[in-house]
């Protein structure tokens, strides 16, 4: 099993060192953790790390 992966637009406030243009997306680790992060180059930058949904609720 692999991890999905999609662009998010709403979203919590982020945190100030992180620019307000940033594309976020959310992975799904399982069934129920997501990490959410933006990648720059090669580099996925985690903001979040979500295991009951309540940065993203679906």
């Amino acid at each position: 099993m692999g991890t999905g992966y999609k662009l998010i637009n709403i979203h919590p406030t982020l945190p100030d060192n992180i620019p307000e243009d940033e594309r976020l997306s959310e992975m799904r680790i399982d069934e129920k953790k997501r990490i959410f992060g933006f990648r720059v180059q090669s580099v996925y930058y985690i903001i979040w790390f979500d295991r009951d949904h309540s940065v993203c609720p679906e």
